[in-house]
């Protein structure tokens, strides 16, 4: 009988899931490095979906469709801004509602309308920021941080800006093209199978539903 119970739960679930509406837009994240007075820029468009749940406890996965945002220093160089879910940041950045995982949709469907503005962001608190010794080695892998690129890529370099808005643009794909290991689809980048074992970075922190 309990398993009967788990059964016509786990169906009842998939049938809410699959009748539940999710509201997508896309973002662009542009990032300047200054290099010793030579600037250098890097942009990506990111599409994301989200679906308005019923609390934490019954949310809904973000769908992200696109690529991490590369700012290409030159001499093998790559400043890497890792994908994430703008989604609480943009309602909050546009003044729409923020209750979206308790049922509230009218963020979400107000968003993808509200391109036009470009905000900008403090370089110093941009996250997720990484870059490769050796971009044809994916275990070479390191992080960097934001308020200080001196200190991975030498004297004279640092996030200049960062800009985020939401857009129409096509999504942006390729680099998978600089980072040709990326199209071995591993769920860890050095084709580790857990965290413990591997650099603890997954593909789909780079690119996800692109090639």
């Amino acid at each position: 009988m309990r398993s009967i119970r788990i059964l016509v739960l786990i169906l009842a679930f998939a049938v809410l899931a699959s009748c539940a509406r999710s509201y997508t837009y896309r973002y662009r994240l542009t990032l300047t490095v200054d290099d010793n007075g030579v600037a250098h820029t890097g942009s990506s468009v990111v599409q994301v979906s989200e679906t308005p749940g019923r609390g934490l406890d019954a949310a809904y996965p973000t769908v992200l469709r696109g690529q991490a945002t590369v700012v290409d220093l030159g001499r093998g160089r790559l400043l890497i801004a890792l994908l994430r879910t703008p989604t609480d940041g943009l309602l909050k950045l546009y003044d729409l509602p923020q209750n979206w995982r308790y049922g509230d949709a009218s963020g979400l469907a107000h968003l993808k309308t509200q391109g036009g503005r470009v905000w900008e962001l403090n370089p110093g608190v941009v996250s997720r920021l990484v870059t490769f010794s050796d971009i044809s080695d994916p275990r070479t892998i390191r992080p960097v941080d934001a308020a200080n690129l001196e200190a991975t890529f030498g004297s004279g370099l640092k996030l200049k800006a960062a800009k985020i808005e939401v857009t129409s643009d096509e999504i942006t794909t390729g680099l998978s093209r600089q980072l040709p290991w990326l199209a071995l689809r591993r769920n860890y980048i050095d084709g580790g199978h857990s965290s413990f074992d591997s650099v603890g970075y997954t593909t789909d922190e780079f690119i996800s539903g692109v090639q």
